[in-house]
């Protein structure tokens, strides 16, 4: 690694030298002293042929005169400084509009001894606040989209799993919902959970290489108490129906302190908790009850493209993209469920 030389002079010479700005020097009759190498490239001057050029020579004609005026100015100290646009012209005759930013330089006595000039073509920075614009707009655009395909993705889950209930108590005769009725409405509603992964994959999609939580469940002979978190309330209830006609002992909780609260109080073997949530997030809530039992199990559930989050997962992660159906929950629980004895 390189180091700051010692100098000042030095260091500034360094500074003056790779600005990202186009600077140079002209003593008090306009005859360029000294340039730097972005002044260089945005005239297309080689150093060897910079001798002799003046600020004049430059200028487009037409604006020669009044390039004149507030050089002599700010030669005389009667203007401190100076900004206007102006054409110039480059070795090649090229013209190009730019904006000078001009101002005297002072020796130790006060003396005005040069003039500092920054130079910036206006058409180069057009084309580089566009680009910002650009940018801005899509990154809002892609924000927009992820928090919508999250919204759409709660209620998706949580009516998809409410007719998985519906259809489930339709088979031990408590009905519900007539069945031709429930097949109409699930193929509606898996239509637009198509579109809803769709629109967070086109949002950027950051947990396309995280376990999906698909494999074969774990047998296990006592099956573990399952702590649920979820600051969307109809889905949270509907999961925690879901287990409980499973089999599991599930603990409710609407938000991460609330969970932490609820850990404190009992044993949890297992926790499934929403990614994306106020105040404290999954990761966050995950790390907490790690740090107290490093080997509980957890099922992350997300109906978000991922982000910041995605990347502060743990190695070992498992997620659940939100929409899913009942089967798939509880086979996930029971993949990652571990066997008691």
């Amino acid at each position: 690694m390189g180091e700051l030389p010692d100098d000042r002079s030095e260091l500034s010479r360094l500074a003056f030298d790779t600005a990202p700005v186009a600077l140079s020097l002209i003593d008090l009759d306009g005859r360029q002293i000294t340039a730097n190498a972005a002044f260089f490239e945005l005239f297309g001057i080689a150093p060897a042929d910079f001798d002799g050029l003046t600020a004049l020579q430059l200028t487009h004609p037409d604006d020669q005169e009044r390039t004149g005026e507030y050089l002599g100015r700010l030669a005389t100290g009667d203007e401190t400084e100076v900004v206007v646009e102006k054409r110039y012209v480059r070795i090649d005759g090229s013209t190009f509009v730019g904006r000078l930013v001009a101002r005297p330089l002072r020796d130790e006595h006060g003396e005005i001894v040069a003039l500092l000039g920054a130079i910036t073509d206006l058409a180069q920075q057009e084309i580089f606040e566009q680009v910002q614009r650009t940018l801005v707009a899509e990154r809002a655009v892609s924000k927009m989209a992820a928090e919508t395909a999250h919204e759409l993705n709660n209620l998706l889950a949580g009516l998809l799993l409410r007719l998985d209930l519906a259809d489930a108590n339709n088979r031990h005769g408590a009905v519900t919902i007539q069945p031709e009725r429930i097949a109409e409405i699930r193929g509606l509603l898996e239509r637009a959970t198509r579109l809803g992964v769709e629109l967070v994959e086109r949002s950027g999609d950051q947990l396309a290489g995280v376990d999906s939580a698909a494999a074969a469940p774990k047998p296990s002979a006592e099956r573990p108490r399952v702590l649920v978190v979820d600051d969307e309330v109809t889905l949270l209830e509907t999961v925690a129906e879901i287990l409980r006609i499973a089999g599991y002992d599930v603990v409710l909780a609407s938000s991460g302190s609330a969970a932490l609260e609820a850990a404190r109080q009992q044993q949890i073997g297992l926790l499934v908790t929403d990614l994306v949530m106020p105040a404290m997030d999954g990761v966050t809530l995950a790390e907490r009850l790690r740090s107290e039992n490093p080997d509980l199990p957890v099922l992350f559930i997300t109906g978000h493209a991922g982000g910041e989050l995605a990347r502060r997962l743990p190695g070992d992660a498992t997620v659940l993209r939100k929409p899913f159906r009942a089967l798939e929950l509880v086979t996930s629980i029971a993949r990652l469920a571990p066997e008691v004895a």
